[in-house]
């Protein structure tokens, strides 16, 4: 079962790159392609346990806190340590 959901992924995220790629214009073997995708899978994570986490919520709350996540995510590549 575990190989079976790895080849699944490696698939969906194989068409997704060049889903992505063709949209761009860039080669699907180009890591901007794959941060891009991880990033919005990331997003998708957050966003899922956010809304998991509130009562009642309906497909348009999962949407709304996509969203939310999304206008998160550029601040998320400028956190910096401190100390």
């Amino acid at each position: 079962m575990e190989a079976h959901g790895r080849y699944f992924c490696q698939r969906t995220t194989r068409v997704l790159l060049e889903t992505i790629g063709r949209r761009t214009g860039l080669d699907p073997g180009d890591h901007r392609l794959r941060l891009c995708l991880e990033m919005l899978v990331g997003v998708v994570h957050v966003a899922l346990d956010d809304w998991s986490a509130s009562d009642g919520p309906g497909l348009a709350e999962l949407l709304g806190q996509i969203r939310t996540v999304c206008d998160a995510a550029p601040g998320s590549l400028t956190v910096t340590a401190v100390g």
